[in-house]
């Protein structure tokens, strides 16, 4: 397999699956890599805004190009069985995005979160959403703590998704600091466009971007955050080789 991404939070709201959807499409659409998403939330947000949205724009498509298709397959497996359905494809994919949500004392919860490569957790700034974050923060460091002990990789980032110039978001980069949480460079700021993520299309390209009312600074901070994942994870296209 290629390398897995779990982008998980137990705070409902914290835009996880609006994430997964933005990086995943990104790196399908516009860095050419063969993508997987794997849903293990059983809202299957990923899933629904496929149908409600993608699958018209798709059938749109195909009048004039029959071959069109999605950049990218979305898959939902329980919790307990992602691991099982990511062996059975073992090679296919150079990168596989894994969309949980749960607490941090499910036990399922965190052995998938132990086998993957990386893992996102959306940082909100809210007082309340923010205790919530820290706390789930510190149950991965104490994973990769004994991780450590034993020689074991694992790694996780917490990553502004939701980046505002509000007074919380200066008490949010304290306690990170304070606590010493691995946090990623890269942030996307708190926009509308954001929102409108796309199983089909990639927000790093022009012309859907404009059709969507997005600027070039929203592409730049995209561009930005794939790149410094790919660079954390070493995900090339030959990867899952």
């Amino acid at each position: 397999m290629g390398k897995i991404i779990s982008v998980a939070t137990q705070k409902g709201g914290a835009g996880k699956s609006a994430l997964t959807m933005l990086l995943a499409s990104a790196l399908a659409v516009t860095y050419d890599l063969r993508v997987l998403v794997v849903e293990a939330d059983s809202q299957k947000t990923i899933s629904d805004r496929r149908t409600e949205q993608d699958q018209p724009w798709l059938d749109e498509l195909r009048t004039a190009n029959p071959e069109a298709d999605f950049p990218y397959p979305i898959v939902y497996q329980p919790m307990a069985k992602v691991f099982d359905y990511l062996d059975s494809v073992e090679g296919q994919y150079d990168v596989a995005f894994v969309d949980m949500a749960g607490r941090a004392d499910n036990t399922t919860m965190i052995e998938v979160l132990s086998g993957c490569d990386i893992i996102l957790v959306p940082l909100l700034s809210d007082l309340g959403e923010r205790q919530s974050t820290i706390s789930f923060l510190h149950v991965l460091a104490g994973i990769k703590q004994r991780y450590a002990e034993r020689n074991l990789p694992f790694e996780f980032y917490g990553v502004a998704n939701k980046r505002t110039r509000a007074k919380e978001e200066e008490e949010l980069d304290k306690m990170i600091e304070e606590y010493q949480i691995p946090r990623l460079n890269a942030f996307l700021s708190e926009r509308a466009i954001f929102k409108r993520a796309s199983t089909l299309y990639s927000h790093l390209e022009p012309s859907f971007l404009r059709w969507r009312g997005g600027e070039k600074t929203a592409a730049n901070e995209l561009r930005a955050l794939c790149d410094e994942l790919i660079a954390r994870t070493g995900l090339t296209a030959e990867s899952a080789a």
